[in-house]
């Protein structure tokens, strides 16, 4: 289960000095019709199984709408961090490089457009700061951690903990899932009804 604000941000990256994705996009057109196409990226754009599918996306994007004012936005669970590892892996099909990026269920927003690194929203933080109290969240998701420490486990290697904007904890089956949702969701709405929270859970 996870607790996360309704809206969310991160702090600037200071990523290495590359591009990600492909960096140039075809010159202008304006004989087909503009739009924000928002795509996922693992097991949709990011999978083995995928690499060919992703191919003719990539062939049809940049020849039908990347230069005529459309725009491509990734919206994925992975903070930056994650996102800007999986641009440099090797991998059989290269990612298209986005306009947009919306990262860790909407906790990061950053730009692409005209830049080779990505440019995090300058005022994303603002809005969502106006709810949210992180020092008040944790401390209602740990008291349930510890109450029930025999459905909690360690969060696996390399798996990120807790972040500026959401905690997480992880249980052992779907069912435990489902009460630790409910559960915090109670709890965070009569102790800290000023906080804009949502609760969910991810995984099998």
């Amino acid at each position: 289960a996870t607790v996360a604000g309704a809206a969310f941000v991160a702090k600037q990256h200071n990523s290495r000095k590359r591009r990600y994705g492909i960096p140039k996009l075809p010159p202008k057109r304006s004989d087909t019709p503009k739009f924000l196409l928002c795509l996922d990226i693992d097991e949709t754009l990011a999978s083995e199984e995928g690499i060919e599918a992703t191919k003719r996306f990539n062939e049809y994007w940049l020849k039908h709408h990347a230069g005529n004012g459309s725009v491509l936005m990734y919206n994925t669970g992975r903070n930056i961090t994650a996102y800007l590892s999986l641009m440099q892996q090797e991998h059989g099909q290269p990612i298209l490089r986005p306009q947009v990026l919306v990262t860790a269920e909407g906790m990061q927003v950053h730009y692409f457009e005209d830049s080779v690194e990505p440019v995090e929203d300058p005022d994303w933080e603002n809005v969502i700061n106006q709810a949210w109290d992180i020092l008040k969240v944790r401390e209602v998701v740990q008291e349930f951690a510890k109450e029930n420490a025999s459905m909690v486990h360690p969060h696996p290697p390399g798996a990120t903990k807790n972040e500026p904007y959401r905690e997480s904890i992880v249980v052992d089956t779907r069912e435990n899932a489902e009460y630790a949702t409910q559960t915090l969701k109670s709890r965070l709405a009569e102790r800290l009804p000023h906080v804009d929270a949502q609760v969910y859970f991810c995984g099998g």
